[in-house]
């Protein structure tokens, strides 16, 4: 046999040996997420009404959400214990009422005429004492908010609930001290 040849049949026999090692092992990596059509983290309606108040600053009308992990790997949320009365279910998530970036800025020499009052911004639903809670994939819970978190209209402000991947310690390039955890 020539050197191409003999090149050639070395490389066919690594292959169906790795393809014999994979086969024995039978593992094979499941997909980052199961719903491609849906994003990895997110919220999903459930319904409107009347709920129990976090404080006296807040309105009575709520919203309840539903947070889904629809990725093949835990997800961490920092977490409070609700009030006695809650929706059975229903989980305390902490979140950042946060405001929007400017889309547009506009100036003028003349002075503006007068300004709509716009409603005060939340503060959101932020401790620093907290407990956490390690997600599977599917629902984690039932979430309740107040209405004006999420900015309805055009109040100039919008909900995030922080959360991070439960990987294990000393894997990947990243260090957590440097931040970057995702928001939903």
């Amino acid at each position: 046999m020539g050197k191409p040849m003999s090149n050639f049949a070395t490389l066919f026999v690594c292959a169906v040996m790795a393809g014999s090692i994979q086969a024995q092992t039978g593992q094979v990596s499941a997909p980052f997420v199961r719903d491609t059509s849906r994003p990895f983290v997110y919220l999903r309606f459930d319904h409107v009404g009347t709920g129990i108040r976090r404080s006296d600053s807040e309105p009575s009308s709520r919203i309840w959400l539903h947070f889904e992990n629809n990725c093949n790997i835990q997800v961490v949320l920092h977490a409070y214990g609700v009030p006695d009365g809650s929706l059975a279910g229903e989980v305390g998530v902490m979140d950042n009422v946060v405001p929007d970036p400017p889309m547009l800025t506009i100036t003028s020499d003349k002075e503006p005429a007068i300004r709509n009052h716009r409603p005060q911004m939340p503060s959101g639903y932020v401790s620093e004492v907290s407990g956490i809670i390690r997600s599977r994939t599917g629902r984690i819970g039932t979430v309740q908010r107040s209405h004006n978190h999420l900015g309805a209209g055009d109040p100039g402000w919008h909900m995030e609930i922080p959360f991070w991947f439960a990987t294990p310690k000393g894997n990947g390039p990243r260090d957590p001290g440097i931040g970057g955890e995702p928001i939903i």
